[in-house]
């Protein structure tokens, strides 16, 4: 199955993207988080979630850090994805998105890289 090049149209230039860049992965793009931006957000992340990717890479570089409503969208996003053997990436994430990670042992739950996968 072939991942089309586009699985949701963005409302604005800093809401979220999708990419397919293989037919194993997709690549998310976060826009800076804002409440007007999280109902499309869970919108995209549930059709990411349906499809066949293995990999689904969110490029968290342009968010400053996350709230509680992000980091439960990204925990729910890790289940689903899990529940059939895939994973979720959060590449780039900022210093205050690390740390809030570590602070709450997120990081040894959810893969972490400083930059888009290769695999991607």
């Amino acid at each position: 199955m072939t991942i089309p090049t586009s699985l949701a149209t963005p409302i604005s230039s800093t809401a979220p993207t999708l990419s397919a860049t293989g037919r194993e992965t997709i690549v998310l793009t976060v826009g800076p988080a804002s409440a007007d931006h999280f109902m499309h957000l869970v919108e995209t992340f549930g059709e990411a979630t349906r499809s066949a990717c293995r990999s689904l890479v969110l490029d968290l570089s342009a968010v400053d850090r996350i709230d509680s409503d992000l980091l439960g969208l990204l925990l729910w996003a890790h289940g689903r994805l899990s529940q059939r053997g895939a994973h979720l990436v959060l590449a780039r994430p900022s210093a205050a998105t690390r740390a809030l990670l570590g602070k709450s042992g997120l990081d040894h739950v959810l893969q972490v890289s400083d930059d888009i996968p290769a695999a991607a």
